[in-house]
């Protein structure tokens, strides 16, 4: 079994089902959902998604390769290696899960990284079409949280299935319809709280940064709890969540224009460091690192 998801794995036959099934759930989402059916706005947002997806596994192609390389360096320095077995993928899994809580935490809590996570928070339309709307520049910075993945052992194949499991995982919180039960929701991330993640409203912007697991935003205390999350469960069932960006950034014309979506993040970052110089990359973004207009 191992060895046929090894092939997929190197055919990219894996990756391709993903977006295929992603695109699928879409359609489905959309034509069962009122409340997401495309309407002009939503539907240029869903193209622009689409072809800023394109844009980001274009990225890959320049900035993985040199990352692989370090990678392998690496592991050659590791003390031991996983197996290909089930109990070893399933904790490669959870470190992996781990690895993403840090990076997303950072992409919120550090200007320059902000500047590339930016891309996903534009949309004002929380759906499948956008659970995959990155920056071209997004593998440039996250990659490198996952390199000491390596020195504990875990190979780069079993690294890329589990990093496309708990990305297909991430994607769907993305939809209306993935709720969980409210005893896995200890354990497990699902829409309610990824779509809190992505309101607009500053109180919740440094929450819930959990990719699968709700454990890691339990245990740093980042999980939304009380009151707050049963107000943003109520507006979530109402449909009444503001999402997007303030500022220029959060502009229709920009949302809708891939290239602009992954350049103005820049100007602002530009902005700051003229202003108040190289500690505008790692100044932990409050409101006009949101991009709000100063």
């Amino acid at each position: 079994m191992w060895e046929t998801v090894y092939r997929w794995l190197m055919k990219f036959d894996l990756e391709l089902l993903m977006y295929g099934v992603l695109f699928l759930f879409f359609l489905a989402e959309t034509a069962f959902d009122r409340r997401v059916r495309p309407t002009g706005a939503s539907l240029r947002e869903s193209l622009s998604s689409l072809a800023m997806t394109v844009l980001h596994n274009l990225g890959k192609y320049v900035f993985i390769p040199p990352l692989v390389k370090l990678y392998s360096f690496l592991f050659a320095f590791r003390p031991f290696e996983l197996p290909w077995s089930w109990w070893a993928v399933g904790l490669a899994l959870i470190a992996v899960d781990f690895t993403y809580y840090i990076h997303h935490r950072s992409m919120h809590r550090l200007g320059l990284f902000w500047t590339v996570h930016a891309v996903h928070h534009q949309p004002k339309f929380v759906n499948l079409s956008m659970s995959t709307r990155l920056s071209f520049f997004n593998k440039a910075l996250t990659y490198w949280f996952y390199l000491p993945l390596a020195l504990v052992g875990v190979p780069l194949s079993m690294l890329a299935l589990v990093g496309l499991i708990n990305g297909f995982y991430q994607a769907l919180t993305h939809s209306r319809y993935f709720r969980l039960p409210a005893p896995l929701r200890l354990v497990f991330i699902d829409s309610r709280d990824h779509h809190l993640h992505h309101s607009r409203d500053e109180q919740v912007f440094n929450l819930n940064f959990g990719g699968m697991l709700s454990i890691w935003d339990r245990l740093f205390k980042t999980l939304a709890l009380g009151e707050l999350k049963r107000t943003f469960d109520q507006r979530f069932d109402a449909a009444k969540i503001e999402y997007g960006l303030p500022g220029e950034i959060g502009e229709s014309r920009v949302i809708e224009n891939p290239i602009l979506s992954n350049l103005i993040p820049f100007r602002y970052l530009w902005r700051d460091l003229k202003a108040i110089g190289p500690i505008g990359l790692v100044r932990p973004p409050g409101a006009s690192s949101r991009m709000s207009e100063k």
